[in-house]
């Protein structure tokens, strides 16, 4: 005999997933100062709602090639006895970071790609991420508090020789200055305050700005291909 969950279409399951789905931002960056979920995070809250909707969820990865540019293509497919449904997302790979064998290249660029295939399986709308509008124009209002101050409560900044070293140490690192302009709300690295100038080049905080620099480069290269 065939219930009720069986017959109902892939599509009328997938709405049921994706209106009960709970996937929390779990995760937080202490350097970018933002909460994030993984991959593991929306698999943790997906899968009840897999089996309770008679759903398989399978994730695949595939090489391909953009503009002579090495790609990961993830795919993220449900499927029932009768149907099934896909979607997919890109992610360069970036065989220029340091420190990176082409291993661990390839599994950054398979981890974000995967998570962001689930994101469009699910409507899982990543606001508030390192590099969203939202968290920009925060980091700007902050900015413009603090160009409120009176003179004689101006930041302290750092000498011309220490932003020379703070560039050798972001290149030798492979970070943009870019991005550091852009997570401080300031337009030229030199108009850095001493307080940032400090968190940036503590090398306890490297491994969350390396993370949170990441996601923001994987975030530009994707909107380049839309």
């Amino acid at each position: 005999m065939t219930t009720e969950k069986e017959e109902k279409s892939i599509y009328l399951k997938l709405i049921d997933c994706q209106s009960r789905l709970n996937a929390p931002k779990n995760q937080y960056n202490s350097f970018g100062d933002y909460k994030y979920r993984t991959t593991e995070d929306i698999l943790i809250g997906v899968k009840p709602l897999l089996e309770e909707n008679n759903l398989c969820l399978t994730l695949d990865d595939e090489l391909i090639e953009i503009n002579g540019e090495p790609y990961i293509c993830a795919t993220a497919t449900i499927f029932d006895r009768n149907s099934r449904l896909s979607t997919k997302a890109y992610a360069k790979i970036d065989f220029t970071k340091k420190k990176m064998d082409a291993s661990q290249q390839c599994g950054s660029a398979s981890t974000y790609a995967r998570k962001y295939a689930l994101n469009g399986m699910f409507l899982i709308d990543d606001m508030k991420d390192a590099d969203t509008n939202e968290h920009k124009k925060e980091a700007d209002e902050r900015s413009k508090q603090a160009g409120t101050k009176k003179q004689d409560e101006a930041p302290e900044m750092p000498t011309k020789e220490e932003i020379e070293q703070f560039r050798a140490y972001l290149g030798a690192e492979g970070i943009s200055e870019e991005y550091v302009c852009y997570s401080c709300g300031i337009k030229n690295i030199t108009m850095i305050t001493k307080k940032l100038f400090d968190k940036f080049a503590d090398n306890k905080n490297l491994p969350a700005l390396k993370e949170a620099h990441d996601v923001w480069l994987k975030k530009q290269e994707a909107k380049k291909n839309e």
